[in-house]
């Protein structure tokens, strides 16, 4: 059974980001949270087609997820050191105590479940207001609309009704789930299907720009958005996100170096 298994947790930082590792270790550890470090891959690690940090995060999330299928469990725990851990501390505390009993919820068919990812941020104070305001009264943000709407076709209401109680109760987070994945890759709980699915994705992809954005991040999410959507990269996330990003400054060089800083 799932529940005697430990869930591993991979925390993913450059070596180089002190303050960030040091960061997420401190409370980690605080929280008595087991945990496996892996150091980040660097721009400078990678061959010069795919120079640039954004390719440097997804190689770097696939080494974690290569670490994942040599453990016995099906699902694994993904972090990046820029996750924030000092707000909402009684739901991680109680998701990080209830991993096992948090993938056993998982409905069948969903190989990720999305806790953090890239906020939504608007500076308009009223725009602010209205959207928690929604939020208080739905339990969901309103552009969470039409993915609420395909996961309760999926599920049926009933059964997305049963979903919604069990993750409050395990999670203690008043936040309805909804399909699909948002950018960022800061937490996600992720089965052994989708850590194979993008893994080989990965390996056989061959038509890489050192100029591009594009991350695994963008990839999940644009394949989440497709009309047919792999089986083994269905993905769910709550619409009022549980492990935010810390707002800290960040150095991404997303294009390769000049020619003559090289190496």
């Amino acid at each position: 059974m799932l529940e005697k298994v430990q869930i591993p947790i991979f925390v993913i930082s450059l070596e180089s980001a002190t303050e960030r590792r040091d960061y997420l270790l401190k409370h980690l550890k605080k929280g008595e949270v087991d945990y496996i470090l892996l150091n980040g891959t660097t721009p400078q690690d990678l061959p010069i087609e795919k120079r640039n940090s954004a390719i440097a995060v997804w190689d770097s999330h696939i080494r974690a997820l290569r670490h994942f299928l040599e453990s016995d469990s099906e699902f694994s725990l993904i972090l990046e050191d820029d996750v924030e851990l000092e707000s909402n501390i009684k739901v991680k505390e109680k998701i990080f105590g209830a991993l096992p009993e948090l993938c056993e919820s998982i409905p069948t068919g969903y190989q990720i479940l999305q806790l953090g990812y890239v906020p939504f941020r608007e500076r308009n104070p009223f725009f602010v207001f209205l959207r928690e305001l929604y939020f208080l009264v739905c339990k969901h943000y309103r552009f969470d609309v039409k993915n609420q709407k395909a996961l309760k076709e999926k599920l049926g209401n009933h059964d997305y009704r049963q979903l919604n109680l069990k993750l409050q109760e395990i999670t203690g987070w008043n936040s309805q789930v909804v399909q699909g994945f948002g950018a960022g890759t800061q937490s996600y709980l992720c089965s052994r299907v989708a850590a194979e699915y993008l893994i080989k994705s990965y390996e056989e992809k061959d038509d890489w720009d050192s100029n591009s954005r594009f991350s695994m991040d963008t990839y999940v999410e644009s394949l989440n958005k497709s009309h047919e959507v792999p089986a083994n990269i269905q993905s769910l996330r709550f619409s009022k996100q549980i492990f935010e990003q810390r707002d800290i400054p960040t150095v991404n060089n997303y294009f390769p170096p000049k020619p003559d800083t090289a190496t």
